[in-house]
């Protein structure tokens, strides 16, 4: 019988999606949950049989569901996952998307669309419906701070997620192993490809407003 992992912190959403699937598909499948990123991913790594279909929470309690879809991906280029979310932003989606997911399904979608997604990706297509199409292709604000971060090195990154914490210069370097100046540098760069003025605030600033995008992709 052919698995499918589900991965989500809210047991309430896990059992639904499984009652779902279960009466209403044409298939008989094994289900398998997890609410913790950590042990989704010692599991999948350490089993032999790999999973028919993944969904995958977005925001999971220890991290981040990009994280474990570019793990997956790069070594399982394959593996059909599904990215589940409350975020419905054109950006993200198209983040979900370039990185590989085979579909994005917002949480706010009625349950029974998991369905003709689970069917549609097994077949090989990618899903995502009709008016998440029409949101990627118009411009939003969420897209322009998405190009922004891709142009940043996972180091800057790193830096910039750390400045969101508000921790200071002397802190980030302890906990990145590098010296402070380093770390001013780092800062210094970052200014300029987000196009901010460099005082000592502004970077703070714009990381703050920014903070939940960040998160996101790191």
């Amino acid at each position: 019988m052919e698995e499918i992992y589900i991965v989500d912190d809210h047991p309430l959403l896990r059992k639904a999606m499984i009652s779902i699937l279960t009466e209403q598909s044409l298939h008989n499948y094994k289900f398998v949950e997890f609410g913790l990123l950590s042990s989704f991913l010692d599991h999948y790594f350490a089993s032999t049989n790999k999973p028919l279909a993944i969904f995958l929470d977005l925001e999971l309690p220890d991290g981040s569901g990009f994280e474990a879809l570019n793990t997956i991906k790069e070594t399982f280029p394959n593996q059909k996952i599904i990215m589940l979310s409350v975020h419905s932003h054109a950006g993200i989606i198209k983040h979900a998307f370039d990185n590989g997911a085979d579909a994005f399904m917002s949480k706010e979608i009625a349950l029974d669309e998991i369905i003709e997604c689970l069917d549609l990706i097994v077949l090989g297509d990618r899903y995502f419906p009709t008016d998440f199409m029409e949101s990627m292709y118009s411009p939003s604000t969420t897209d322009s701070i998405i190009d922004k971060l891709s142009n940043l090195t996972k180091s800057e990154m790193r830096v910039l997620k750390y400045v969101s914490e508000k921790l200071s210069s002397k802190d980030i370097a302890e906990h990145m192993h590098i010296n402070k100046k380093s770390v001013d540098n780092y800062r210094t760069r970052i200014s300029k490809k987000l196009n901010l003025e460099y005082r000592n605030s502004s970077l703070l600033i714009w990381s703050l407003e920014n903070k939940k995008m960040i998160d996101l992709l790191t």
